[in-house]
């Protein structure tokens, strides 16, 4: 029901998609994060984790969940990104070019001020300490 798709979804979108993702970006040199050419393999790994956690639990993907964590995630990860050009979108799965085209335009937003992740989620759980 609505709760899986809130709640257990959220969760296991933290534990099994976000902690991968988080523990790669920490291994990447930080001036190398804007540049899609560094981290699209990293990025379309989380983006395809969501997606199968979201088949797993029969939850719609995208959907209010998954936009609230990757505003999370930009604003976490790639908030002095805004010099980096986008990427060509049509290379890519239709599933992932939607999964880029929304983060991107949830990072322009933040930037912006004109989209607030505040009371969204709880802030995304830190790395243990022998990731980051």
């Amino acid at each position: 029901g609505p709760a899986r798709c809130q709640d257990t979804y959220q969760d296991w979108i933290s534990l099994y998609c976000w902690a991968p993702f988080h523990a790669a970006l920490m291994a990447t040199p930080e001036g190398s994060r804007c540049r899609w050419d560094q981290i699209s393999s990293t990025y379309g790994e989380l983006s395809g984790c969501t997606q199968l956690l979201a088949q797993l639990l029969s939850c719609p993907w995208p959907g209010p969940v998954l936009d609230a964590f990757f505003l999370q995630v930009h604003a976490e990860y790639f908030t002095n990104c805004t010099a980096a050009k986008p990427p060509k979108l049509d290379g890519l799965p239709p599933g992932m070019a939607v999964a880029v085209a929304v983060g991107l335009g949830c990072l322009v937003l933040r930037q912006d001020g004109t989209a607030r992740t505040d009371g969204l989620r709880p802030p995304l759980p830190r790395a243990p300490a022998a990731l980051g």
